[in-house]
């Protein structure tokens, strides 16, 4: 009917000839705008229309003023193609998912606020879980004020409760550096230009006492490799950058057992888990994935022939395990867990809260 609204449709192609086939002319009369490539053609046979199409590079304001900087809830920066995250702190919660106009952001001007509320369970939960992030990018981050949270929780306090003194200090202190954060950037598109040939993926997966995280990278080699950049080994050996990789999704959990070889192992089966929801978004299909761990003996379980375990190990080697079948169906080359030191596992970010 004339009332049908579809926000925020994605739509992708390999080549940026094709996009320009998606979008065609653009005519802009006004504020508003037209379009004569095929998705409009397309929308026209129901009698629809496009508000607004907006690619990466996109530099016209009023085209970024109609998706108001949001994409799929995200802030996206079209013109220099970059998603956008804030730890935005405001200490006025929702009522119905609406916040009062008159209740402003905490920023380094008005610290004095934040310092001279009196915090409950309400306002802390409200502003943590405020904070959005499906792709779990800031995922590190995030956690430190899980944590936070879930020792708040451990003292008894209801809803509505004022904290305590003692946690009125460490939450002010916490929300005072989520505002000093700033703005923190990633760079949207996974597939960098200057690359050739198939990706690969390379995933992290950590655990420790309070929780467990998985990241997932994938890695491109570059066309033309910069002569003058190079990386440092781990002895302090020059080598010259070949390839470049990008951060695709993470996640982060709080856990329950408090146990660092369970969680080791409850790390690699969440990024055996990313690897698998995230394979089939990706044009570019990857031809291997490499499993980087600190933990031995995650890896010994895992490798073991005769699986010997105690039911919590043997229950995740068997889905680690299915995983790999899985991944083999769709081609993907899945090499031997690589053992590496804690110092250089990207995961200990989020572990060590």
């Amino acid at each position: 009917g004339l009332s049908d609204y579809v926000d925020d449709c994605n739509l992708g192609a390999d080549t940026t000839e094709a996009v320009d086939v998606f979008i065609g002319e653009v005519t802009k009369i006004g504020n508003k705008f037209s379009y004569s490539g095929t998705v409009s053609q397309i929308l026209d046979l129901v009698g629809w229309s496009a508000k607004v199409m907006v690619r990466d590079g996109e530099l016209d304001p009023d085209a970024i003023a109609k998706i108001k900087e949001k994409y799929l809830g995200l802030t996206w920066d079209p013109s220099s193609d970059v998603i956008k995250y804030r730890l935005n702190v405001n200490l006025v919660p929702k009522v119905r998912g609406v916040r009062p106009d008159n209740a402003p952001d905490i920023t380094m001007e008005n610290l004095d606020l934040l310092q001279n509320t009196l915090l409950t369970m309400k306002v802390v939960a409200s502003v943590v879980y405020g904070w959005y992030d499906p792709p779990g990018l800031i995922c590190p981050l995030v956690l430190k004020y899980k944590l936070l949270l879930s020792e708040t929780i451990q003292i008894g306090v209801t809803w509505k409760d004022v904290l305590p003194d003692s946690f009125q200090r460490l939450w002010k202190e916490a929300l005072e550096d989520a505002v000093k954060f700033g703005e923190i950037t990633f760079v949207r598109s996974v597939k960098p230009e200057g690359v050739i040939g198939d990706p690969t993926l390379v995933g992290y997966a950590d655990g420790s006492k309070v929780a467990f995280d998985g990241a997932l990278y994938v890695r491109w080699r570059l066309m033309n490799p910069d002569p003058n950049q190079f990386v440092l080994d781990g002895v302090g050996v020059e080598h010259p950058v070949t390839h470049v990789s990008r951060l695709v999704t993470a996640k982060a959990k709080i856990s329950k057992t408090g146990k660092v070889p369970r969680n080791e192992m409850n790390g690699l089966v969440l990024l055996a888990r990313l690897v698998t929801a995230t394979l089939p978004g990706l044009v570019d299909k990857p031809t291997s994935f490499l499993p980087i761990i600190d933990s031995r003996c995650t890896i010994q379980s895992v490798e073991a022939e005769a699986k010997t375990l105690k039911d919590f190990f043997n229950n995740r080697c068997e889905e680690w395990d299915e995983h790999r079948r899985q991944w083999a169906l769709q081609g993907l080359d899945v090499e031997k867990i690589h053992h590496t030191a804690s110092a250089d596992n990207i995961a200990d970010l989020a572990t060590r809260g």
